[in-house]
């Protein structure tokens, strides 16, 4: 770099135009910020139950169980409800936020509603479900082709694979055999 090209002057600045703030646009309704919040809260509850169906699945071993999951997406919702109405009750002490106060309360009143909503335990379980399955199943994926992956590099991997292609296909072909009601003679 030249030396003297930090000393160069630059060219002059062009004025492009001149800002002008925009007007100010009306609150939204309380109903439209409970919704929105609602919506928040309702993939934060989703998130808390895939993991939980993760949980049980890979770190306990246990099947999927939609009562018990239906159960724990009520009381997710339950404590939050409670944390949000404490929270409305905080700014309505302090009077902090003349406006959040009443978003709050409206979003514990809606929380507490899907809670002992049938029909939404049951879809926030279901998408849950999916989002797990999707990740474990990703995850595994991941992890054999990882797995191949070693397997080819190491020396052993030719040695007996004729027979592991047949165990595996031998123990597929039962299952099935099994699930058909055919037997193999």
């Amino acid at each position: 770099m030249d030396p003297m090209a930090f000393f160069r002057k630059r060219a002059p600045r062009r004025i492009i135009g001149r800002y002008r703030a925009p007007a100010p646009s009306p609150r939204p309704p309380l109903a439209t910020l409970v919704d929105e919040a609602r919506m928040v809260a309702h993939a934060a509850v989703r998130m808390a139950v895939k993991n939980r169906i993760i949980v049980l699945a890979a770190g306990e071993r246990r099947d999927f169980d939609p009562v018990l999951l239906r159960a724990f997406t009520r009381e997710t919702l339950e404590q939050l409800a409670q944390q949000q109405r404490a929270a409305a009750e905080y700014e309505r002490a302090g009077q902090h936020a003349i406006r959040r106060g009443p978003v709050l309360a409206g979003l514990a009143a809606a929380l507490e509603a899907d809670a002992v909503d049938r029909e939404f335990l049951e879809r926030i379980v279901e998408e849950a479900r999916d989002a797990a399955w999707s990740e474990l199943a990703s995850s595994l994926t991941s992890r054999l082709a990882d797995d191949v992956a070693a397997r080819r590099q190491g020396p052993d991997y030719h040695v007996g694979r004729d027979e592991r292609i047949a165990a595996f296909v031998a123990l597929d072909l039962l299952d099935l055999a099994y699930d058909r009601g055919v037997t193999l003679d």
